[in-house]
């Protein structure tokens, strides 16, 4: 029912409209929802961090960067490739590398929070796969980070 709500509250439904947008959630309380937002994010990550076993996670080691690197590749290049395509249409001012860079980025990250979410309902976190996911999902976060990082100074 959740994500229903958030669906209908989202822009492609009920937010569209102005009015209602501007009469369920005024503007000057959008700096409030945003904080709860993250505060309720970090909340939610440090529980999943109290599950989650560091050794366990370091074994998994090799089989995790390879299955990041697989993961993260194919999804990168068609960032890439449909930035170079839209550019135009998209961001005709903005600079060539940060834009391909971040498009690349936003199509190849993993939703770590998600991930951690899906998986600790189903109580998999942790198994084997799930601790194999969340490895993957941890070194996909850390190299889209770093590649941001690295898109925004340039």
């Amino acid at each position: 029912m959740t994500m229903q709500g958030g669906i209908l509250l989202s822009p492609w439904a009920l937010g569209r409209s102005k009015v209602f947008l501007n009469h369920v959630f005024p503007p000057e309380s959008l700096t409030v929802l945003d904080t709860l937002a993250n505060i309720g994010l970090l909340f939610f990550l440090f529980l999943v961090g109290l599950e989650l076993d560091p050794a366990s996670l370091r074994r998994t080691g090799r089989s995790a960067l390879a299955i990041a690197v697989a993961s993260i590749s194919l999804p990168f290049a068609f960032g890439v490739s449909s930035s170079l395509a839209l550019r135009a249409a998209i961001a005709p001012d903005a600079p060539r590398g940060p834009l391909i860079v971040s498009m690349g980025v936003a199509l190849s990250i993993t939703a770590f929070p998600v991930l951690a979410r899906i998986l600790a309902e189903l109580k998999l976190l942790t198994t084997d796969l799930g601790r194999m996911a969340m490895s993957a999902a941890v070194v996909n976060d850390i190299t889209a980070w770093i590649l941001l990082a690295l898109a925004m100074r340039c």
